[in-house]
């Protein structure tokens, strides 16, 4: 078990995807506009153009152990990110996983 999480992760081919990754740099999560396509009760489209929703994407989650990483009271608010962005790791799952690959 890794940071609270009681799950099967880190599944060993995300570990070597995170190993892949040629930089990571440490970063404070920030909230940033999400989309949303308006959608009926059914689930159909209502329409192809989405909806802005100001900060909306509000978290992130470790790519090895799924810990919550946000600017919220109950989460990490650091972590580490790829150069894109798009991949996150929770302090200790770099530090247990990555950092010492690297030395």
């Amino acid at each position: 078990m890794v940071n609270g999480t009681n799950n099967d992760w880190p599944i060993p081919k995300y570990i070597e995807r995170a190993r892949s990754v040629t930089t990571w740099q440490k970063a404070r999560f920030r909230p940033s506009d999400a989309e949303e396509y308006r959608r009926t009760p059914t689930g159909e489209m209502i329409s192809d153009v989405p909806e802005v929703i100001p900060a909306g994407w509000d978290h992130e989650h470790c790519m090895l152990c799924m810990t919550k990483i946000a600017q919220l009271p109950e989460c990490q608010r650091e972590g580490y990110n790829n150069e894109e962005g798009d991949l996150w790791l929770c302090v200790a799952c770099y530090e247990r996983y990555i950092s010492p690959s690297q030395k």
